[in-house]
């Protein structure tokens, strides 16, 4: 299949050498040189158990983006132990900025199921603080859910919102407590639930709260490296995805239209230059 996916594009090259545009010998694939610097990688995000936490960071990145990796427990009876990845224990932090490499990566959030002991003694002046999303999977807290706080202390809570979701407000009980991701709140004589509403809005590739993660892939179809333009370098960039079967977004590979990315759209892809179709 590399055989003739390269002789495909030996025949493409030559089609484009031929046009106003001539490839310079650098632009031809060579499966020797070192990663295109534009090729988003995937990173995964998970807790395992999976309904013990929530996690937030996932998305497709550039290397070199650093992107803040964060976990906070969303019920009581678990406590975090620390991320693996790739299944290789990482850290034990529950917080942590990773710097993107070359290569797609699975980071999981692992927690053990620990119940207080009913023995445990009770203190009266202390309730269970619950953090709590809405959607589900939008987001992740600066502390774990269920932890007890002392009535009349002032607790700081921060919301970090999921890739591709933004920020409203921080509720309880119906009524909207405060709009900022974090505020400080004073504990209740009571058990709480603060609740961080969240919207789904694609269209705003940055993190409310300036995170600036902002690189995942949506922009002009067959631009698979980012600059805002259709050429040569996205051509040796979809073959690199063809061979080596790099992820790429599909709304952006796909050239035919048959939710597939493959040989067919490096041919459409060529066409786009050769033609400006």
């Amino acid at each position: 299949m590399k055989d003739v996916i390269m002789k495909v594009l030996a025949v493409l090259l030559l089609v484009i050498g031929g046009s106003k545009t001539a490839l310079a010998q650098d632009d031809i694939f060579n499966p020797a040189n070192p990663s295109e610097p534009n090729v988003l990688y995937k990173i995964k995000v998970s807790a395992n158990p999976a309904e013990a936490a929530y996690v937030s960071g996932a998305g497709q990145y550039r290397t070199g983006k650093k992107v803040q990796i964060r976990t906070s427990l969303a019920t009581t009876g678990y406590k975090f132990l620390h991320w693996t990845k790739n299944g290789e224990k990482y850290t034990e932090s529950q917080s942590f900025t990773y710097t993107v490499e070359a290569g797609h990566v699975d980071f999981v959030a692992v927690y053990q199921y620990a119940p207080s002991s009913p023995s445990e003694p009770s203190t009266i002046n202390k309730f269970r603080l619950y953090l709590a999303q809405q959607p589900a999977e939008s987001g992740s807290f600066n502390r774990d859910s269920g932890e007890k706080v002392e009535t009349g202390d002032w607790v700081w809570v921060e919301a970090y919102p999921n890739q591709g979701y933004e920020f409203l407000g921080w509720y309880s009980k119906g009524k909207l407590l405060n709009t900022a991701q974090g505020f400080n709140y004073m504990m209740p004589k009571e058990d709480v639930t603060l609740t961080a509403m969240f919207k789904y809005n694609p269209t705003n590739p940055n993190e409310p709260g300036g995170t600036g993660q902002s690189d995942v892939a949506n922009g002009i179809v067959g631009d698979l490296n980012s600059d805002k333009a259709v050429n040569v370098t996205d051509v040796v960039a979809l073959v690199n995805v063809c061979i080596n079967g790099e992820e790429v977004s599909v709304k952006i590979a796909d050239q035919n239209g048959d939710k597939a990315v493959n040989i067919t759209d490096v041919v459409g892809l060529v066409n786009k230059c050769v033609n400006g179709q």
